[in-house]
């Protein structure tokens, strides 16, 4: 057999295994969380998550790479966040589903309710995938990668709450858009400190490339989701 007929082998085992540790790694996280709902004290919970977002703000650098290090933060806690983001992801569609001061219905479908509650958690997932797939040295499960990405969403999540102020005002988004936005960029400062923690990379070019090619890969992915009418 020659060299490059056993290379091709060799990729194909790979990428046979890399399949099967995710559907592994799905299964799992499907799993545990399934569990985690089951047991979960919700007003504890909430608290506990209250604590851990106060903290948060106050040095979010150095708590995402103690998560990056430890992955000592609970499922619960990624789960109450997610929780967070779809409800409130939900209000400011059904807002526009149904006009509260008008008291009715518009011809917007109730399939975007759903569609624009999920997106939240769908990117979450995907960029877990992603980052799961692509850095396999990081020997980290999908569940810890995945209340990873969630932290580094926390100033999005807060924006989507804050967002909510629309409902009350038609001038509100003066205030709330520009918060969006800002903690769009916040998100995203993040996520490459998260990135750059997973790979353990000291190298800024290295780094650069690594974001890149991570970012480059969900943008494609929210293109394509965009035709299931998903803003991830």
């Amino acid at each position: 057999m020659d060299e490059n007929a056993q290379n091709n082998i060799n990729n194909e085992n790979g990428q046979n295994d890399q399949a099967e540790e995710l559907k592994q790694g799905a299964k799992d996280t499907f799993n545990q969380t399934k569990e985690a709902i089951k047991n979960m004290d919700v007003k504890a919970e909430a608290k506990a998550t209250q604590s851990f977002v106060l903290g948060f703000i106050k040095n979010p650098v150095e708590i995402l790479a103690d998560e990056v290090r430890t992955g000592s933060t609970s499922l619960n806690l990624a789960i109450v966040l997610n929780a967070i983001w779809i409800i409130a992801a939900g209000i400011m569609q059904f807002r526009t589903f149904w006009n509260l001061r008008n008291n009715q219905w518009s011809d917007v479908g109730f399939l975007s309710v759903i569609q624009a509650a999920l997106a939240p958690l769908i990117g979450v997932v995907v960029m877990s995938v992603i980052l799961f797939v692509l850095n396999k040295g990081a020997k980290k499960s999908l569940i810890d990668i995945i209340k990873i990405v969630t932290i580094t969403r926390i100033p999005r999540i807060i924006a989507s709450v804050i967002t909510i102020l629309n409902i009350l005002s038609n001038q509100a988004w003066r205030i709330t858009s520009p918060i969006s936005s800002f903690a769009n960029a916040i998100s995203l400062i993040l996520l490459f400190f998260a990135i750059k923690a997973l790979y353990n990379e000291e190298s800024d070019s290295k780094m650069l490339r690594n974001f890149v090619i991570v970012y480059g890969l969900y943008v494609l992915a929210r293109f394509m989701f965009s035709f299931f009418n998903f803003s991830i």
